[in-house]
């Protein structure tokens, strides 16, 4: 089961890259790698809750108003 959670979410991220991405223009990140790539990478390397963990902490830091 937790495969296709990953499989959704990584569907989910993928969309974001192809559809919502480009409608946003051009977009300056702080990092070296982008994150859905790194949302990508984390959904592949680790198990879904510390991939999602990891991805809202990296998202937070990213595009924190504060």
């Amino acid at each position: 089961m937790p495969v296709q959670k990953k499989r959704i979410i990584n569907n989910l991220v993928n969309f974001v890259i192809v559809s919502i991405r480009p409608l946003l223009g051009p977009i300056n990140c702080k990092f070296a790698l982008g994150c859905t790539s790194y949302a990508t990478i984390q959904l592949q390397e680790k198990p879904l809750f510390y991939a999602v963990v990891a991805i809202g902490k990296r998202l937070l830091a990213c595009c924190s108003p504060f």
